[in-house]
């Protein structure tokens, strides 16, 4: 039971960092979106106070976070996996025949 209980807390915390991870990126996207010439340092600044509110328990992941985004945003190099893979058509052939003996 406690490790069933443990493995759903786990599960549960790896799901809440991608949906922080999630908002963070769409505010990000939002806040320049605005201004496009708004600094690094700057929307840092206001992701930080937005997310402070709502992650307060986890300040030094959010910063990280918004410092991420905003800094990869600006520079449109980010590396981020979507949330929907593309779906990729594949063909299938069929195998050689193998004589048999």
């Amino acid at each position: 039971m406690k490790v069933t209980l443990a493995f759903f807390a786990a599960l549960l915390a790896v799901g809440m960092c991608a949906t922080v991870q999630m908002l963070i990126h769409h505010e990000v996207v939002y806040l320049y979106s605005q201004d496009h010439d708004m600094t690094v340092d700057h929307c840092t600044t206001k992701c930080d106070a937005l997310f402070d509110l709502i992650a307060g328990h986890d300040e030094d992941r959010t910063d990280r976070l918004c410092h991420y985004e905003c800094l990869c945003q600006k520079n449109n190099n980010c590396h981020t996996i979507t949330a929907s893979p593309q779906h990729v058509h594949r063909t299938t052939t069929s195998a050689p025949a193998v004589d048999q003996v």
